[in-house]
């Protein structure tokens, strides 16, 4: 395994994984949690219908900043985007390559 990299607000051990279909980089915990998975397309299970094909438990990771005491201090502050300008009225891709 990789070595894991310190978080560098609360420096707990952490990962950096590539999101599939985005190439985006996510940090996740280096731990993951056990969950239960539960397919949607079937009735609610009770102790009465349970049912070890309906329900599963998965192993998953928790985004860091959803764990990080220290996550506010990563967070853009209000009105800091990296996205364009909004567009004016009218103006088309071209008005904007020409300006």
């Amino acid at each position: 395994m990789d070595k894991p990299y310190l978080c560098k607000g609360c420096g707990a051990p952490c990962k950096w994984v590539e999101m599939l279909h985005t190439g985006k980089k996510m940090l996740i915990d280096l731990e993951p949690e056990q969950r239960i998975m539960i397919l949607e397309d079937l009735p609610v299970l009770t102790v009465s219908n349970w049912n070890p094909d309906r329900a599963v438990m998965v192993k998953v990771y928790k985004q860091h900043w959803a764990s990080c005491p220290e996550a506010k201090q990563f967070k853009k502050q209000k009105g800091e985007s990296h996205a364009p300008a909004p567009r004016q009225h009218g103006e088309t891709g071209k008005d904007r390559e020409q300006s």
